[in-house]
């Protein structure tokens, strides 16, 4: 008999089958519905948030979600995700798995002083608060003005057809 080793991208792959699909059977559905802890399962405890394959960059993209501002902790612990992915998951073929830290808040001089692009990552920061709808709704207008001054006008379009 043949011995199939199922690694973590196998994983991801029958998952995602699933995302794609809409399973009615009752065992899919549980199984879609466990994931999370199953995922959490594969990854020995750890809490990386999201993994994703860049085709194109052709590497492994870790992110890992903060509440809070960014601290030093932080990149340690996503360098632990990389040279794990980097041991176990990254092919030959592929470049180094990059990873994002995206957080509340960060000190620009403390991403610098830890020099995180170094070890391949990029630190991020995310809205924790909306615009006012008017100030939103003023913005949307003049995004939407200014799409409308760079589309050529009716007659323009008439006459480049001639």
């Amino acid at each position: 008999p043949q011995h199939y080793e199922i690694t973590r991208r196998h994983v991801l792959k029958f998952l995602n089958h699933f995302k794609k699909s809409r399973p009615t059977d009752p065992l899919e559905i549980k199984i879609i519905q466990a994931r999370h802890s199953f995922f959490a399962f594969l990854w020995d405890g750890s809490d990386l948030d999201l993994l994703f394959y860049h085709r194109k960059l052709r590497r492994l993209v870790a992110i890992d979600l903060k509440i809070g501002d960014f601290e030093a902790a932080d990149k340690g612990q996503m360098e632990l995700y990389l040279n794990w992915l980097k041991r176990h998951e990254m092919e030959p073929d592929e470049a180094a798995p990059i990873g994002m830290i995206l957080c509340a808040g960060k000190s620009a001089e403390h991403v610098e002083l830890l020099e995180v692009e170094k070890s391949g990552i990029h630190v991020a920061t995310y809205w924790t608060k909306v615009l006012p709808k008017r100030k939103l709704m003023n913005k949307l207008h003049q995004v939407l003005t200014q799409a409308r001054q760079q589309l050529p006008l009716p007659s323009e379009k008439t006459n480049a057809h001639e």
